[in-house]
């Protein structure tokens, strides 16, 4: 019985969760929708909504499956592993908590996921822009490109590099948390031990990082 109701209580928590930040938006979304249509401009509203789904979906895929993957590498790298702690150089008992801590680090991907295609949902206009570029034919005496360049594809290409550059920061961060965690990186007198997969991994996506800095 008290697990039902626990139960419960979770799922009644989540709902009012997504209602407190989804109610808002429909909404306003309806709203806007009842505006346009008494204007006769329903279609101006279904391309907007459209390129918001398209590109809130698109980010939201790529937040996740770049953050799982880097992910579900830590958790293959140190599968077997338990939860080593230690306290003034001396090793604590040892704590088999492998299953509730890859429950935990599960939700770093699912929360980049929804950050990353909030973000591309907050840029939706900018996307539209992208997609409907037209040359201004102006060329940049510098770099030789045309003013178009700057107006809709760089803009686009900073918030790639923006979320391309958090993707990787999660991941360094949720991976290396991993590795310390299960003894696969360790701090030394000596400085810092690690493993030769945990080396490899962290690596790349340091990386990456700077490839994307560049």
């Amino acid at each position: 019985m008290r697990s039902k109701m626990s139960g419960t209580s979770i799922f009644f928590i989540i709902v009012l969760f997504l209602a407190f930040f989804f109610l808002p938006q429909f909404i306003a979304l309806y709203t806007d929708w009842l505006w346009f249509k008494s204007v006769r401009f329903e279609s101006i509203f279904t391309v907007k909504i459209n390129t918001q789904v398209f590109s809130s979906l698109a980010g939201a895929l790529a937040g996740f499956i770049m953050t799982y993957i880097n992910y579900l590498i830590a958790k293959r790298a140190t599968k077997g592993r338990v939860v080593t702690i230690s306290f003034q150089n001396e090793a604590m008992p040892q704590l088999d908590m492998l299953k509730h801590f890859d429950k935990i680090a599960f939700l770093v991907p699912v929360f980049m996921g929804f950050f990353i295609g909030f973000l591309f949902n907050n840029n939706w206009f900018k996307f539209l822009y992208f997609l409907n570029a037209a040359e201004f034919g102006y060329a940049d005496p510098v770099f030789g490109k045309d003013i178009s360049f700057y107006i809709f594809s760089l803009p686009v290409l900073e918030i790639f590099g923006n979320a391309l550059l958090l993707i990787l920061g999660v991941s360094l961060g949720m991976a290396a948390f991993m590795y310390i965690l299960k003894g696969s990186v360790m701090i030394t007198n000596r400085g810092i031990a690690s493993e030769q997969q945990a080396k490899v991994h962290l690596s790349v996506i340091g990386g990456l990082m700077f490839l994307v800095l560049a």
